[in-house]
């Protein structure tokens, strides 16, 4: 035994080193025990054993993590032995479909766009109450404006599609919405839903499978109009009572994000109506007020618009996410719960391939057996590693020709456009970051906003 394992030590370049070093040196760390090279009390592994006994010990262990695997050598002598574990585990695909692990999280956008003008971006979402109500009301369809956060909706007793879109068309027709409505893949927003954004020329946006946060500015608004109503004493039974006030306080409370201002405000131009006044001596001297909100209306959304851009660039500032690009062909693992299972159940199904890179952080990952294709974010895939050596990289293939007349069992009816990556590298590049913004936004979309008004002089 101990002639066999000398001469696999006598095989590892790495143990010759050593061996060599410790018959030349005469103070050593290392020495010979029936021909065996040790390190003290610990045995010298070869690489080509080393990487096989890690393996094993990682399985026999119930997939044990790189500390716990370390602790179990100390034993042992094997070189880079840091370096190799964390390389076994982390490309291990049973740990990476199982075991927690950090979300690829991708960096900010840097040339986004903001909008000018009220509602030419919108978000909309269906809130469900579990039952009806004493009105008969379930559901709340909320909307809310991009530019100046201003929020409102319609209770509805059922997210048909027949109601949904009557209730998305009295909000249309109050607001004038224009340009980008954002919502999620929910099956309310049907065939009609779809005709009236023909009719009124609005591009639907649907955000990707399980990703809420890409409609977030409505999604915390949905937290803010339930803190709302639980403050009235409101419950399941009478909150379609309660939803105007919870709106109109909503509405007329001053946000960060508009600097100080509110909603109301920042769309009309008024301020919260509050029981006192304060008494003004220069009556006479004051404009009427058409004139005064005409030229206060010129400088309100040019100005606000400077705002949200400047404080946007202070976030990106400190964005340090370096989120990969995932090659076409990158074998990945996608979220796909199964709510059957319950809480033992695998939430990451897979292995796919990535078929398309759709936007700069979504893509199309496809299922070889099925042919079927499902969009999810990147934050919702985790990429299947090999190891070479002490390091790791993606599983990648050649990408294939694709094919028209595939099966898609996508999360939403909608095909966006495909945008190919900038970048082939799947390890540590980023996106090539695009030309900053200006810094000087003062007098920015100023004359574009002052032709949209009319004179009311």
């Amino acid at each position: 035994m101990a002639a066999e394992f000398s001469s696999l030590q006598n095989q590892c370049d790495t143990c010759k080193n050593l061996i060599s070093k410790t018959k030349l040196l005469k103070k050593s760390s290392f020495k010979f025990v029936n021909d065996v090279l040790y390190n003290g009390e610990r045995l010298v592994l070869p690489l080509s054993l080393a990487d096989e006994f890690i393996n094993y010990l990682h399985l026999i262990t119930g997939h044990a993590g790189s500390k716990q695997i370390l602790h179990m050598l100390r034993k042992f002598y094997i070189s880079n032995v840091q370096e190799r574990v964390r390389a076994i585990t982390s490309s291990c695909a049973t740990c990476i479909r199982i075991k927690p692990s950090k979300q690829l999280k991708p960096s900010m956008i840097q040339n986004r766009h903001f909008e000018s003008v009220p509602f030419e971006k919108s978000f909309i979402d269906l809130v469900d109450y579990g039952r009806p109500d004493s009105t008969g009301k379930r559901y709340l369809l909320t909307c809310c404006d991009s530019l100046t956060g201003y929020l409102d909706g319609e209770p509805i007793s059922s997210k048909s599609d027949k109601l949904v879109a009557r209730s998305l068309l009295k909000i249309i027709l109050r607001h004038g919405m224009s340009g980008v409505c954002v919502s999620d893949n929910g099956r309310e927003f049907g065939p009609l839903c779809k005709e009236i954004f023909e009719k009124f020329e609005i591009r639907h946006v649907t955000t990707t499978a399980y990703r809420s946060r890409s409609n977030g500015k409505l999604e915390r608004l949905h937290r803010e109009i339930h803190i709302h109503l639980k403050n009235m004493n409101a419950n399941d039974r009478n909150w379609s009572l309660f939803w105007p006030e919870a709106c109109y306080y909503i509405n007329n409370l001053p946000k960060a994000t508009l600097d100080g201002l509110s909603a109301n405000e920042a769309l009309f131009g008024r301020s919260f109506h509050l029981p006192y006044f304060q008494a003004d001596n220069n009556d006479r001297h004051k404009e009427p007020f058409i004139t005064s909100l005409s030229k206060y209306l010129k400088e309100l959304h040019p100005s606000l618009l400077a705002f949200q851009m400047e404080r946007y660039q202070k976030q990106l500032k400190k964005d340090t996410n370096n989120c990969p690009i995932l090659e076409i062909g990158t074998r990945v693992l996608a979220w796909k719960p199964n709510i059957l299972s319950g809480k033992l159940g695998c939430n990451w199904s897979g292995p796919y391939k990535v078929y398309r890179r759709i936007s700069k952080d979504s893509y199309i990952v496809k299922c070889e057996k099925t042919n079927r294709e499902y969009r999810r974010h990147i934050s919702l895939l985790r990429p299947l590693k090999i190891r070479t050596d002490c390091k790791t990289q993606f599983i990648t293939e050649s990408p294939t020709i694709i094919d028209s007349n595939l099966t898609t069992d996508d999360d939403s009816d909608s095909t966006p456009e495909i945008i190919e990556p900038k970048s082939t590298n799947t390890s540590t590049e980023s996106e090539d970051k695009e030309e900053p913004m200006e810094s000087s936004l003062k007098n920015l979309f100023k004359e574009d906003w002052s032709n949209r008004l009319r004179p009311r002089l």
